[in-house]
């Protein structure tokens, strides 16, 4: 099984297939990662993992784990490069504001720069397994 780093793109633990209910059933599919030790993550408050070619964004906020892709949507700039504030994470780029937990864009950011864009980032599910933390995209 492969662990995260900033250097290496890390190879899927596993399958699982789920149903979701959405007005009707859905049928899809999620790759697990196992990213590495919640403790190494308490030190270092946010990682930049590399999935699939796809930069994904691992932040600590409280006991709380949260995972986004790391680019902002306006010109693409490594969110793990901006500043950690809570639940909020500022791109380095232009200061725009995302929450880590809802995906909310601030409403100042999508005034300036996301008029025609997204109203929010897609959020991932980090499920805590004893030490190991598992990346569910």
């Amino acid at each position: 099984m492969a662990y995260a780093n900033t250097e290496h793109p890390l190879s899927p633990i596993m399958d699982v297939f789920y149903l979701t209910t959405l007005g009707n059933f859905t049928y899809g599919k999620s790759m697990q990662y196992k990213l590495g030790s919640f403790a190494k993550l308490k030190q270092d408050k946010k990682w930049r993992v590399i999935l699939s070619d796809h930069p994904y964004l691992i932040a600590l906020v409280g006991n709380h784990v949260y995972a986004i892709p790391d680019q902002c949507p306006h010109q693409e700039a490594s969110l793990f490069q901006g500043k950690l504030e809570g639940e909020i994470i500022t791109c380095p780029l232009h200061q725009a504001k995302f929450n880590l937990v809802s995906g909310e864009i601030d409403e100042v950011s999508k005034m300036i720069y996301f008029d025609f864009g997204p109203e929010k980032i897609t959020t991932h599910k980090v499920v805590i397994d004893g030490d190991q933390l598992i990346l569910d995209v």
